[in-house]
């Protein structure tokens, strides 16, 4: 083996050990790191492909919830031999300073992957021709094409072909709505729990990518949080990723929201009776069951919500996210702003496309100047992010005039039709109507509420 080989072996051997001490040290990464390095294959040293393969069913066992079970878990299921032994396993830990470098190493070890196939197939191209040279009846073009075919193979590996003739998708297309019509429970799209909305909305489904876009003061994140409510309390399961505010915060406005205390006996609980107390208690009986998870990480990037998100999806069933909001999500360009929140739409809607889940994303709006006669927001309002306008299968706006004239004493007094309403506009959706829904805001419980009927009781 010449020295450029062997010093080509020894860091890959190297990549593999940080990339495996990475993941021991904080199993959290893992799933980030499938994205790159998919099977164990990947890995040169066979010791490392047992490593990843434990990691891996580790991660699908009931203990994967504390990283510490992990010795434990190897013992009861005697796999440190094949693995090199306790004190490698355990050794390759300490060869990483901290878990933060975990992507770079999935990516390096994927990397030398691809080049071992890609050498691999060259070697194969190379006596196949030398082949060719001695024996004439050895097409040399077939050589050709079975090199080319192994090239475009290894640059689609980490695709799946979607290219069909149209007669079996057809056919797949009748059984599915034979499926629906058969078993319309099986297949029901997301629903606000606001009338006047569900009947224009068609696109809020597993796969879409939805846009609330508001101005600051709105109601995007009441408005965000009531549909999750709704949604996890028919039984799916919803993640809400809040970065700005705190779980105890956002648990704070869910109690004004689903009980009948106005917000400030929340914000003052020395004012609260013990009828008030007892309300919280319905509202905590009521909840309790709800398949419904709330995450406060700040900063948020794309990959932690990604890696997150998969988890939640394999181990809770999480059918739809929630992400609070675009603008406050860590940038992966900090160079521009416009280029960073085309680099995320175009992950959010990768994330929802291969989850299959419903990926609902906060939007604030460009800055309007309060006291003028700010018509509803449009499309153009959406705040440096054409591409999320692009992107986006269904994008819901909020207008509540009303929050433009605060300053105005009298205001309300010469508009009292417009206080306490607001405007839910549908702006964009692929396959449905574009339209608009007349709410009432409910500004004691940060709610918006239908007009068409009177609100049941929430605790009930």
């Amino acid at each position: 083996m010449s020295d450029q080989i062997q010093d080509i072996v020894d860091r890959t051997l190297d990549e593999e050990r940080l990339l495996l001490g990475s993941v021991l040290r904080n199993m959290e990464g893992f799933s980030e790191c499938m994205e790159h390095v998919k099977v164990e294959d990947y890995f040169l040293d066979s010791r490392h492909k047992n490593i990843w393969s434990a990691v891996y069913d580790f991660e699908n066992s009931a203990d994967w919830i504390d990283p510490q079970r992990f010795p434990g878990w190897m013992e009861a299921n005697n796999r440190w031999d094949k693995c090199g032994g306790k004190t490698y396993v355990l050794s390759l830990i300490d060869s990483v300073p901290h878990g933060e470098s975990v992507r770079y190493y999935a990516q390096c070890v994927a990397s030398r992957y691809r080049w071992r196939e890609a050498w691999g197939s060259i070697e194969s191209f190379q006596k196949e021709l030398l082949q060719a040279i001695s024996d004439p009846t050895i097409q040399v073009p077939e050589a050709v094409e079975r090199f080319e075919q192994n090239v475009y193979s290894l640059l689609d590996s980490d695709k799946v072909s979607t290219a069909q003739t149209v007669g079996p998708l057809i056919t797949d297309a009748i059984s599915r709505l034979h499926d629906r019509a058969d078993n319309p429970e099986l297949h029901e799209k997301f629903k606000t729990g606001l009338p006047e909305l569900d009947h224009m909305v068609w696109d809020f489904e597993p796969g879409s990518l939805v846009v609330v876009g508001a101005d600051t003061s709105a109601g995007k994140t009441s408005f965000a949080m009531q549909i999750a409510e709704h949604i996890a309390m028919n039984g799916t399961a919803v993640a809400y990723y809040s970065i700005e505010m705190t779980k105890e915060k956002l648990m704070d406005r869910f109690i004004a929201s689903r009980s009948n205390l106005p917000r400030e006996k929340i914000n003052h609980p020395r004012n609260m009776s013990d009828l008030d107390w007892a309300e919280l208690e319905k509202v905590s009986a009521v909840c309790e069951g709800w398949p419904l998870y709330i995450s406060h990480i700040s900063p948020l990037d794309i990959y932690t919500l990604s890696s997150f998100t998969r988890r939640l999806a394999s181990k809770a069933d999480v059918k739809a996210i929630f992400v609070d909001y675009l603008q406050i999500m860590e940038y992966p360009d900090d160079r521009s702003e416009v280029n960073s929140i085309r680099i995320l739409s175009r992950a959010l809607k990768q994330l929802a496309s291969n989850l299959g889940i419903a990926v609902v994303v906060l939007s604030q709006l460009r800055k309007r100047m309060a006291g003028q006669n700010v018509l509803p927001p449009t499309m153009d309002d959406l705040h440096s992010s054409s591409s999320l306008a692009k992107d986006a299968d269904l994008v819901f706006m909020i207008h509540r005039e009303e929050t433009y004239h605060m300053d105005d004493d009298t205001w309300a007094e010469e508009h009292p039709e417009k206080v306490g309403t607001a405007s839910i506009l549908i702006r964009k959706q692929r396959n449905g109507p574009r339209g608009k829904a007349l709410l009432r805001w409910n500004g004691a419980r940060t709610r918006f509420e239908s007009l068409q009927h009177v609100d049941p009781e929430w605790t009930e």
